[in-house]
């Protein structure tokens, strides 16, 4: 249960990088997140959860189109997983598992890993809430969007494009048009 209760406090940590989170048990501290209100401070966070190895590896992204927004980090394909563990993504601020979105993040690293493998990332989509009907499933960790083709598009391109703006020799991922 405890593990439970540590994988829920430390999903919530990474949708609220405002807010401070700390669990105990008894009285020791397993989880202790300061509020991150800086650049620095979200990726000690981001890094205290999934790790200084998937920093290093991570690519900050940015980039905003056709009323959709996507932050976060992505990790360069020589940090695939067999596992998709490292797989964090939140939709206005709720953390969500979903095929359209799995599927676009996927196919952004189509061309830069190996078969099998699975990306690591931490990423954060805002859209128009009234794009998203978020009661299609009883624990809310899948969504229907209005235009899944939209949203898939959106996340393809804009993986695709951090990714092949690493690779041409850019410094950081420019924003896609």
């Amino acid at each position: 249960e405890t593990q439970h209760i540590t994988r829920m406090i430390e999903r919530l940590a990474l949708s609220c990088f405002t807010s401070a989170f700390s669990l105990s048990a008894g009285r020791k501290t397993i989880l202790d997140f300061p509020a991150a209100h800086t650049q620095l401070e979200r990726e000690q966070r981001v890094a205290q959860i999934v790790g200084d190895e998937f920093m290093a590896n991570a690519l900050y992204v940015e980039h905003e189109a056709a009323g959709c927004k996507l932050t976060g980090w992505l990790c360069q394909p020589t940090y695939s997983r067999a596992q998709p563990d490292l797989q964090h993504f939140y939709l206005n601020g709720r953390t969500l598992r979903d095929r359209v979105v799995a599927s676009g993040i996927r196919l952004g690293y189509r061309d830069v890993m190996f078969h099998g493998k699975q990306p690591a990332y931490v990423l954060f989509m805002e859209i128009d809430p009234r794009q998203v009907d978020v009661n299609a499933h009883p624990a809310k960790l899948e969504v229907r969007f209005r235009d899944g083709r939209h949203v898939h598009d959106f996340l393809f391109r804009s993986v695709e494009r951090a990714l092949r703006d690493t690779y041409a020799g850019a410094a950081t991922p420019a924003p896609a048009p």
